[in-house]
């Protein structure tokens, strides 16, 4: 350091000198934070390229076009490119094309939004061409005089989304799984596998509710062959199991494969009815060395074939019988037996034009042949008595309605007959008899013999006046249907006539 004189006595040069003693001290000190500041950076700027290098995310600098301007190195360990391979590179060429166009949408949000990171994910095609998962964050520093770029966080989570995924097909596997377990429960189905070389049957929990028993009452799942045929199939089936069972096991056509019904035993005791279909598996010696199949309980459906039997031969049965009390009718009272079937043919007529089930028109058709069955006990000179009834007389005649009941009810049909004919001339506002029943009260098929039997009657001749004729009829029913006849019989019943040209069968003809 350079040495004043000490020989300075001048006042004045000695404070200039103290000024400019202090001045350089000052600069001294400068210089020296100067130099701590400068070594200070230079250890921050190494922490934070250490950092960089080292981390486990991506940082990626791209200007306002998209262009790369920096890139950290753990690129290279994620997509396989070197920094200096992707320096001056267009960000979104990195992008897998399906994700592009989200891309783009995205780098334009970030160009308009300054405050808030921007987050996204989207492929990138790694340099040997596979596709990753990144998930990125983007914050704008376009301001800052230093970065005047974009930077962009960008994590691979490729793993993480491949679990996902593979929970999603876990969870569309158990739905799978349980939409199966619903669709053989549904279907009554129950599989099984069978070892032939061990004898030893395998089962599952479908399998035996559907012999109404659990694994818990079997115990276990595997039972030998003699066990099930004494626990499961009838005993007057077991020849046939035994037999079929024998053919698959026999058979060298590998695809063998058949259906056979049989007896079951549910767990109660009970009997069932199912469907076996099974296959076999073959060994490269073409031994049969396992049956697999499934088994379908089609009880329910073969009480129903039985039932629609029954109902069949209950059904010919009412038919035979209704035809002989028709017979009944026509030996004794041969106007009756053709006004019967007359009345029949109109009211199935209107009944199919209401649009009833094919069962409840056959239903009406028959209680229309048997309508005025009641008159069998009514003295035939009353009924064909050529002049006005007496009031004892008409009273007498009223009484078929009920006498017809009462030989009909204990007649096991599966249509209401008794009741049909019990009600064929009550009337809808109540002023019919013999109880006086009003709308609702009255049976459907009643109401429809009511129009029929009353058109039939007025178009017909009578034993006590002539055919009044149908145009005559017809206007009955229009003047007083709501009133004394359902409107909906009433309008079907018309349009029969007036626009289908329905006419009634010729008295004296069969139908």
């Amino acid at each position: 350091m350079k040495r004043w004189p000490s020989s300075i006595t001048n006042p004045e040069q000695i404070k200039e000198i103290a000024a400019l003693k202090q001045k350089v001290k000052e600069l001294e000190q400068s210089e020296a934070e100067r130099k701590d500041v400068c070594d200070a950076l230079r250890e921050s700027g190494e922490y934070f390229k250490a950092i960089i290098q080292n981390s486990s995310d991506v940082i990626i600098i791209v200007d306002k076009l998209g262009t790369i301007t920096y890139v950290s190195p753990s690129v290279e360990h994620f997509i396989g490119y070197m920094p200096g391979e992707l320096i001056g590179k267009k960000s979104l060429d990195l992008i897998a094309s399906d994700d592009r166009p989200r891309a783009i949408a995205d780098f334009g949000r970030a160009l308009l939004t300054k405050e808030v990171p921007i987050a996204c994910d989207f492929c990138i095609r790694h340099k040997n061409g596979t596709e990753h998962i990144f998930e990125a964050v983007c914050n704008n520093l376009l301001d800052n005089p230093i970065i005047a770029g974009f930077v962009v966080n960008v994590r691979d989570i490729s793993l993480h989304k491949n679990k996902e995924k593979e929970v999603e097909k876990l969870k569309e596997l158990q739905a799978s799984k349980a939409q199966l377990s619903n669709a053989l429960e549904i279907a009554h189905l129950g599989p099984w596998e069978y070892d032939v070389a061990n004898d030893l049957f395998t089962f599952n929990d479908h399998f035996y509710k559907l012999f109404r028993t659990t694994v818990e009452k079997v115990g276990g799942y595997t039972m030998h062959s003699a066990e099930y045929a004494h626990r499961f199939v009838h005993p007057d089936d077991m020849d046939v199991v035994a037999k079929e069972t024998r053919a698959a096991i026999e058979t060298t056509d590998p695809l063998f494969n058949r259906q056979l019904e049989h007896r079951i035993l549910y767990e109660d005791g009970a009997v069932g009815y199912i469907t076996v279909r099974f296959f076999i598996v073959k060994d490269s010696q073409g031994r049969t060395v396992k049956t697999y199949g499934v088994n379908q309980d089609i009880t329910e459906q073969k009480q129903t074939e039985e039932a629609l039997r029954t109902l069949e031969s209950l059904r010919k049965a009412v038919g035979t019988t209704m035809q002989v009390l028709v017979s009944a009718v026509e030996v004794r009272d041969p106007y009756t037996a053709g006004h019967q079937m007359r009345v029949a043919d109109l009211a199935r007529a209107i009944a199919a034009e209401m649009g009833l089930p094919q069962e409840e028109v056959e239903g009406i058709r028959l209680a229309g042949s048997i309508h005025d069955i009641g008159k069998l006990s009514i003295p035939a000179e009353i009924l064909t008595k050529p002049i006005k009834l007496s009031e004892l007389e008409f009273s007498l005649i009223k009484e078929h309605a009920r006498r017809g009941f009462e030989m009909l009810k204990d007649v096991e049909s599966p249509w209401p007959l008794a009741e049909v004919v019990h009600q064929h001339h009550e009337r809808m506002d109540g002023s019919g008899y013999p109880r006086g029943l009003k709308g609702e009260e009255i049976l459907i098929e009643a109401r429809i013999l009511a129009v029929s039997d009353v058109v039939e009657s007025m178009a017909s001749h009578r034993p006590y006046r002539p055919a009044i004729g149908i145009n005559a009829a017809l206007q009955e029913i229009e003047q007083n249907e709501v009133i004394l006849y359902d409107k909906i019989v009433a309008d079907a019943c018309i349009r029969l006539f007036r626009q289908k040209g329905f006419q009634l069968p010729v008295p004296g003809s069969r139908l």
